[in-house]
C-alpha cells in the first residue's frame, strides 16, 4: 500500500498499522518535497522559524514591564497582530478552545505566515525560499510589521535564546491548546525545564532540501546531526533566565536537553551513516518508543507517559486504535536537534539579536549547498557522531571547550568558502561579509552573542534584540 495525498486523507481516521508508519517515513519524511518550480536552477530552497518574546513596556524608560498577554488585556498580542495582518492581506485562522475560538495563525498569499508558541512567543515562518536572498527579505517584511506595531505600542519584540526577564508563573500558558496542556503536564511531571522549554525559550530553526540524489541525502542528514552541537555553541545567545546570570551561555540547549531523552536528541549512530533504511528505522525507532502525550478525541486528558506509540500499535487505549491522523499528531510532538519532514528542520540555535539573524542560515547553506564544504565538514564530523550527546553537553557552554572551539574555527572557515561558491543569484555579498563580520567579531575571539550580551549587563547598557 502506499500512502499517497489521496489515502491518507480517505484513510486518516482507519487504523495504521507498524508498516504503513515505516512507508510513511519513507514516503513522507526522508523523501525530498519538490519545489513547485521543478526548473529552478537554485541549489536549494530555506525556510526561516524564527521566535521572539512579546513584552509590554514602560514607554518612557523602554524597560520590559510584563509579558504581553496572547488573548487578554489592553494590548493582546494576537488582536495587535491581526489588525496590522488583515490591513497587509493578511487572513487570521482560529481555533476554538472553551467558550470562544482564539487566533492561533496570520497567514499570508506568499505563504510566510506568524504562529504563536505555547508562552506567547510570536514565530515567523517563511515559506520556502528559493534563495537565501529572498528568504532574508521575507523575513524582513514580516518583522516590518512587529515593528510598526512596537513604534504605535508600548510592546517590544525580543530575539533571545531565553527570557531574561520573566518566570513561568508570570508568562503562564498563553495558548491552551490541549496539546500543549498535556504536553506541560507531562513535563512537569519530569523536571522544571519542561515549563521553562515552552514559555521562556527562543530558537530558529532553518529549514533545508533534502536534495534529490540518495548520496546527498545521507550527507546532508548525516551533517545536520552532527553539526547541530557547533551551531549551538557558535550562536549561543541565552546566558540568563529570570534575571539571574545562570553560567551558561546556550541555556536554552540545556534545557531542551534535558526534557526528556525519549523525544529529543540525536537519532542516527555510526552505523547507520550511509543506509538511509537504517535511518528510517532509527527515526522510527524514535517515534515508536516516545510516550504519547495527547490523542484528540480521547476527553481532555493526557496519559503521563503511561504508553508509547509501539504500546498503542498493538493494544487499544479507551477501545480505539492509532490512526493516521494520530500518528501525524504523535510525529509533531517528538523535538529532535534534526527533525524530518520532507526536508531537514534544523533546531540548534538560539534566537540571535536582527543584526546577525542571518548568520546561522548563511553558515549552514555554505556548508550544505556546497559539495566540496559538505563532503570535507561531513570528513570531520563522521568520526564524533558517537560523541554527539557529550558535544551538546559541552556547546551549552559556548566556545569554551577546546575541541567545540577548535572544530567550530575549522567548520565555519569552510562554511565562508562554501558560501563564497554559491551562485550570486542565491547569496549576495552582504551574506559574506555578515558571515566574516560574525566570524571576527566573536568566533576567532572565543566569544559569541551571549558574551555580548552579559557585558552589556554589566556596564548597565540596554540588551540589543
Amino acid at each position: 500500500m502506499s500512502l499517497n495525498p489521496g489515502n491518507k486523507k480517505n484513510a486518516a481516521f482507519a487504523a495504521i498499522s507498524r508498516e504503513e508508519c515505516l512507508l510513511d517515513l519513507q514516503e513522507r519524511l526522508f523523501s525530498p518535497k519538490k519545489p513547485a518550480d521543478s526548473l529552478s536552477k537554485t541549489p536549494g530552497r530555506i525556510g526561516l522559524e524564527q521566535e521572539a518574546f512579546a513584552w509590554e513596556i514602560d514607554p518612557g524608560t523602554g524597560q520590559a514591564l510584563r509579558p504581553l498577554s496572547l488573548y487578554k488585556g489592553q494590548h493582546p498580542l494576537a488582536r495587535l497582530l491581526l489588525e496590522k495582518c488583515l490591513t497587509k492581506g493578511g487572513e487570521g485562522h482560529l481555533f476554538r478552545e472553551q467558550e470562544s475560538p482564539q487566533i492561533d495563525k496570520i497567514s499570508f498569499a506568499s505563504g510566510d505566515n506568524f504562529q504563536f508558541e505555547p508562552g506567547g512567543q510570536v514565530e515567523i515562518v517563511t515559506a520556502p525560499s528559493q534563495s537565501l536572498i529572498q528568504a532574508e527579505q521575507q523575513l524582513k517584511q514580516m518583522q516590518d510589521i512587529l515593528v510598526e506595531i512596537q513604534q504605535e505600542y508600548p510592546v517590544r519584540f525580543a530575539q533571545l535564546g531565553t527570557d531574561p526577564f520573566f518566570t513561568g508563573e508570570e508568562i503562564g500558558l498563553q495558548l491552551p491548546k490541549p496539546r500543549y496542556r498535556h504536553l506541560q503536564g507531562y513535563f512537569n511531571s519530569l523536571h522544571p525545564s519542561g515549563q521553562q522549554m515552552m514559555l521562556q525559550t527562543c530558537s530558529q530553526h532553518i529549514n533545508i532540501d533534502l536534495g534529490e540524489k540518495e548520496e546527498i541525502q545521507l550527507l546532508r542528514i548525516g551533517v545536520a546531526q552532527a553539526i547541530s552541537p557547533f551551531l549551538t555553541a557558535l550562536f549561543a545567545h541565552s546566558p540568563v533566565l529570570e534575571r539571574k546570570i545562570t553560567g551558561q551561555k546556550s541555556l536554552r540547549s540545556t534545557l531542551w536537553r534535558s526534557l526528556d531523552s525519549k523525544r529529543t536528541g540525536f537519532w542516527i549512530t555510526e552505523e547507520q551513516a550511509f543506509h538511509k533504511k537504517g535511518w528510517v528505522e532509527a527515526y522510527a525507532k524514535l517515534a515508536f518508543h516516545a510516550p504519547l502525550l495527547h490523542i484528540e478525541g480521547v476527553d481532555d486528558r493526557w496519559f503521563g507517559g503511561k504508553y508509547t506509540w509501539a504500546y498503542w500499535l498493538k493494544n487499544q487505549i479507551n477501545g480505539q486504535r492509532p490512526s493516521f491522523s494520530d500518528w501525524e499528531n504523535h510525529l509533531s510532538l517528538l523535538f529532535p536537534q534534526v527533525r524530518m519532514k520532507g526536508f531537514l528542520e534544523v533546531r540548534a540555535t538560539d534566537a540571535l539579536p536582527r543584526a546577525w539573524q542571518m548568520v546561522p542560515s548563511a553558515f549552514l547553506a555554505g556548508i550544505i549547498y556546497s559539495p566540496h564544504a559538505l563532503e570535507k565538514v561531513w570528513g570531520i564530523l563522521e568520526p564524533k557522531i558517537q560523541d554527539l550527546d557529550l558535544l551538546c553537553q559541552k556547546a551549552s557552554e559556548g566556545l569554551k571547550d577546546e575541541e567545540i572551539f577548535r572544530t567550530g574555527l575549522e567548520i565555519f572557515q569552510l562554511a565562508g568558502e562554501g558560501l563564497q561558491a554559491l551562485p550570486e543569484t542565491f547569496r549576495s555579498k552582504s551574506h559574506l561579509r555578515l558571515l566574516e563580520s560574525y566570524f571576527e567579531h566573536f568566533t576567532v575571539k572565543k566569544r559569541t552573542p551571549s558574551d555580548e550580551l552579559l557585558e552589556n549587563l554589566s556596564l548597565n547598557k540596554p540588551l540589543i534584540y
